[in-house]
C-alpha cells in the first residue's frame, strides 16, 4: 500500500530497499520461455497458418488437433484467404465453424480449408453478416453465431489465471506452505486445458496421474488426457506454443486487476520491483504474501474484517 503512504517520499530516501519500485499496474510479464524466444522457426510468416489453425481448433471444436497441414498446405489456404479478401483469422474461423454446424461429428481436417468450397463457407457468412450487421468481422460473425467472445482462447486462458490467482491468494492469506496440490485438489476441473497445458505446476499431477494405481472419476480422467493432448500438440508446434504463452503474458495484467478488485483494491495500490516477471505462478505467490501483510496492517489497525481474512481458523 506504499503508494499511497503519506511517509512514502521520506520513506524512500531512508530505505533503499524501496527504490526501484513501480505500482503494480506497470508490472512487465515475459512468460515466453528463453527457448522459445531465440527460436528461428518462429520468423518464418509460414508459421502464422500453423499458429492460427491449431488455436482456431481448440477454440471452436474444444479439442486439439490431430492432424498437421501438409507440406504447402499453408499458402493454400493463406492464397484462399486472400482470394476471400478475408483475413487468415476469420477465414479459417469462418470455414472451421461451417464443418461444424454440418458435421459436428466429424473430424475437421487441414485440407478443408484449402480452394473454393472453404471460399463459397466464408462467403455465405460474409453476406449474412453483412445483411444483418452492415459488416464482415470477428466481432459480427460472433454475435452471427449467438456466441459470445468470451469462448476465444484468451477468454479461456483469462478466466483460469484469474481463478489461479485468486486461489493462491484466498490459500497465502491464511497458510505460508505452497497452495498447487490443494488448489488442483479442489478446483482442477476449473481450469482450461490449453492453460494447465502451459502451467509448471500441473505438471506434478500429470506425473501422479500416470503413476497412480487408482483410477481418477471418469470427468478428471478425460480433462487430463485433453492436458496431454495439447501437450503433445503444442510440443509439435513451437509457433503456437510460443502464441500460447504470449496469450498468458498478455491476459495476465488484466487477471491481476480482477483478483485484486475482489479485495476492493487496485494494482496501484501496490508496487513492484521493476524488473520482468518471467514465471506467473511464483508472482502470485509473491502477492499473495503483500495481501497477507496487507491485512495484518489492517487487523492491527482495529478491522475486524481483516481480522477474519487471516484467522487461519476461520
Amino acid at each position: 500500500m506504499c503508494s499511497s503512504c503519506t511517509y512514502r517520499t521520506d520513506c524512500l530516501s531512508a530505505m533503499g530497499n524501496r527504490r526501484n519500485k513501480v505500482p503494480l499496474s506497470r508490472a512487465r510479464f515475459n512468460l515466453v520461455p528463453e527457448v522459445l524466444q531465440t527460436s528461428s522457426d518462429i520468423a518464418n510468416p509460414e508459421n502464422n497458418v500453423h499458429t492460427l489453425f491449431y488455436t482456431c481448433h481448440d477454440a471452436i471444436f474444444g479439442k486439439p488437433c490431430k492432424y498437421k497441414i501438409p507440406g504447402g498446405g499453408a499458402e493454400k489456404i493463406a492464397a484462399a484467404a486472400e482470394e476471400a479478401k478475408c483475413g487468415l483469422k476469420l477465414f479459417i474461423t469462418a470455414v472451421m465453424m461451417a464443418h461444424q454446424e454440418a458435421a459436428p461429428f466429424e473430424q475437421f481436417y487441414p485440407n478443408v480449408l484449402f480452394g473454393q468450397s472453404a471460399i463459397k463457407k466464408v462467403n455465405m457468412y460474409r453476406t449474412a453478416c453483412r445483411e444483418k450487421f452492415g459488416h464482415f468481422d470477428i466481432e459480427a460473425f460472433n454475435k452471427l453465431r449467438g456466441k459470445s467472445p468470451d469462448e476465444d482462447l484468451e477468454a479461456k486462458m483469462l478466466r483460469s489465471e484469474i481463478l489461479f490467482g485468486e486461489l493462491i491468494i484466498g490459500y497465502r492469506l491464511k497458510s505460508d506452505d505452497l497452495p498447487f496440490c490443494k488448489i488442483y485438489q479442489l478446483r482442477e476441473m476449473g481450469f482450461d486445458p490449453v492453460w494447465l497445458a502451459i502451467e509448471e505446476t500441473y505438471k506434478d499431477v500429470l506425473e501422479k496421474h500416470i503413476k497412480s494405481d487408482y483410477p481418477a472419476s471418469s470427468v478428471i480422467a478425460t480433462l487430463r488426457h485433453n492436458v496431454f493432448q495439447v501437450k503433445k500438440s503444442l510440443k509439435s508446434n513451437r509457433p503456437r506454443l510460443k502464441e500460447t504463452f504470449k496469450i498468458r503474458e498478455t491476459i495476465m495484467p488484466r487477471a491481476v486487476q480482477q483478483v485484486l478488485s475482489y479485495h476492493r483494491l487496485s494494482p496501484k495500490d501496490f508496487e513492484i520491483e521493476d524488473e520482468l516477471i518471467i514465471s506467473a505462478n511464483k508472482f502470485w505467490l509473491v502477492l499473495g504474501k503483500a495481501m497477507n501483510h496487507f491485512y495484518c496492517w489492517r487487523a492491527v489497525d482495529g478491522d475486524k474484517y481483516a481480522m477474519s481474512k487471516i484467522s487461519k481458523g476461520e
